[in-house]
């Protein structure tokens, strides 16, 4: 995508507990895609996330993230059923509810889930459990490759399940053998025979790379990425696309990358 707009990160109005990362500029006609994130550890607070989420919504996306914008840290958590279903019923609730400044400002015909961790199990739950969804990220995420439940409860307890009943196609990007979630996240890919998916992994990042303890560059490419897939799932950009599907992926292409992709 080639737009890119000054991002404002603001608390989500009438959405306690959430932040909202948008194009600074709503006075136009657009009505921007929108991405709900749930944060590595189920935490609620974005602050590690910051710098990934801003440069997504640069790209014309509004990203609600779970945690308030004045939470800095926070201990983590589990996933749960409704982390992410409060932020698309808030974005699509009847006008208003969001400010006016979101009036005709948001499409709640283009939505994606995305989480890092324990929130891609999030985002993975609510992009079986929630028709709107129709894309799926799971950053360094996925289910545990053997069915079981690693002591956890909840959604993580149970999650392969809901890689069979997918809303819409899935992308994991994982960070190697070093990241502690890789085979959750290549198992999750060889599960999922409904919906096209994507698997990508960079050999080195590790499990929180992508968010820069890798570097910027590494960081920027998941980023592309993201984007690309989220311009070519919610816009239907097949071009965009391209980057991640097919022989001559332009992500497989670059340093330590490697990409493969089925049901396309």
């Amino acid at each position: 995508m080639e737009q890119y707009y000054d991002v404002v990160r603001e608390a989500a109005p009438g959405l306690p507990g959430y932040t909202v990362y948008r194009p600074a500029d709503l006075t136009g006609s657009t009505r921007y895609p929108i991405v709900v994130w749930s944060n590595g550890a189920c935490a609620a607070s974005n602050d590690g996330h910051l710098y990934f989420l801003t440069q997504v919504a640069a790209h014309g996306f509004v990203v609600i993230a779970y945690g308030a914008p004045d939470v800095h840290s926070s201990p983590g958590s589990q996933a749960t059923e409704d982390r992410l279903k409060r932020a698309i019923d808030w974005a699509t609730s009847p006008p208003g509810r969001g400010g006016a400044k979101y009036f005709n400002k948001l499409d709640a015909s283009k939505i994606a889930t995305m989480g890092h961790s324990c929130g891609g199990i999030d985002a993975i739950w609510t992009g079986e459990h929630d028709p709107r969804v129709k894309s799926v990220v799971s950053l360094n995420s996925g289910c545990f490759p053997d069915d079981s439940t690693g002591g956890l409860s909840g959604p993580l307890a149970v999650c392969r399940p809901y890689l069979d009943n997918l809303s819409g196609p899935v992308l994991f990007i994982a960070g190697g053998p070093s990241d502690v979630a890789y085979p959750n996240s290549v198992g999750s890919y060889e599960r999922v025979t409904a919906v096209p998916a994507v698997f990508a992994s960079h050999a080195t990042a590790g499990h929180g790379g992508f968010f820069g303890s890798a570097g910027q560059t590494v960081q920027l490419q998941a980023v592309q990425a993201v984007v690309e897939w989220l311009d070519g799932t919610l816009n239907g950009n097949d071009e965009a696309l391209s980057f991640l599907v097919g022989p001559d992926a332009e992500l497989g292409q670059l340093s330590n990358w490697t990409v493969e992709s089925k049901g396309f």
